[in-house]
């Protein structure tokens, strides 16, 4: 899927992919994920407005999420009652990121982070075009 059909699934409201409730594996595995270490870097790709990222953060990890659609990640925003600060990032064709001071950085479109501790994916790799995943 291409990031303009992404976006128009979220125009739309054809999210049916989105949960509403914290993965149950990402809580019963999220020490083996971290390595049982406190306050880990988390990259979330694809990461739409899952609830995940805010469970994340409130267990104390940095979590960065990475999403093609503003519409996501304004929901996100909105429905975590999370107020961002957006700036533009250097040197990305417009990337964008969405910032709240009371949790760890959030990112949009790309990301300038560096190495991460952890990935939670709970489904973006099935919206990468098969033929675009050896990429």
């Amino acid at each position: 899927m291409s990031p303009e059909d992404w976006d128009t699934r979220w125009t739309e409201g054809r999210i049916g992919f989105h949960k509403t409730e914290i993965n149950p594996y990402l809580k019963k595995y999220e020490a083996e994920m971290t390595r049982k270490r406190q306050k880990v870097k988390v990259l979330v790709p694809l990461c739409g407005k899952s609830v995940d990222m805010k469970w994340l953060a409130d267990q104390g990890h940095t979590v960065v999420g990475v999403e093609c659609s503003s519409q996501a990640v304004e929901a996100f925003f909105q429905e975590s009652n999370l107020t961002p600060t957006i700036s533009d990032v250097p040197n990305l064709n417009s990337g964008k990121l969405f910032q709240n001071v009371s949790h760890p950085p959030f990112c949009y479109l790309r990301d300038v982070e560096g190495d991460f501790d952890a990935v939670w994916d709970r489904g973006s790799f099935v919206a990468i075009n098969s033929t675009d995943r050896t990429r």
